[in-house]
């Protein structure tokens, strides 16, 4: 069930980590209402940020697979 969580959040995160590099959509959110209430100013923190929430879902994601592997092998093999 871990697994399949950093799985689905993996999938939304690695798509939101472009979206928050599009100058021209920061550019016209910057321009609307919606840019009064949103962080656009710190789309290179959040980047960041995201980025390492990336890298420990796929680490947890993987490690959850190993686990899943040894459950059902009886021992961890690896390839």
């Amino acid at each position: 069930m871990i697994s399949r969580g950093c799985g689905m959040a993996l999938n939304f995160n690695s798509a939101f980590v472009l979206v928050l590099m599009l100058r021209s959509s920061l550019t016209w959110v910057r321009s609307t209402r919606l840019g009064t209430y949103l962080p656009v100013d710190q789309n290179v923190f959040l980047h960041k940020m995201v980025g390492v929430v990336v890298f420990v879902q796929s680490f947890t994601h993987g490690i959850c697979h190993l686990i899943n592997l040894r459950e059902y092998t009886g021992k961890l093999c690896m390839v």
